[in-house]
């Protein structure tokens, strides 16, 4: 899975940080759709938070979830993931 296809949010976790991961992927009726997991800060194993996005192109898709994660959890910052260089 490449960088384009995952978007990472750091989102309060108590006095620690959670993040929260979007992942992208192609779904069955070309279009794309959206997974989310919730990696808590404490190291325990993801879990999967039970909302999916569908839309036909890349970047509704990801709005969709990126949406979603910023109205649920207050706080929420994307955490970069991409370096360019200069």
């Amino acid at each position: 899975m490449t960088a384009k296809h995952v978007i990472r949010f750091a989102v309060p976790d108590g006095a620690a940080e959670a993040e929260v991961e979007i992942r992208l992927h192609p779904d069955r009726w070309g279009g794309w759709q959206t997974s989310l997991l919730l990696r808590p800060a404490d190291g325990s194993p993801p879990q999967p938070l039970p909302r999916i996005f569908r839309a036909r192109e890349h970047r509704l898709a990801a709005a969709k979830g990126v949406g979603w994660v910023r109205r649920r959890f207050e706080g929420a910052r994307p955490i970069a993931t991409l370096r360019r260089s200069p």
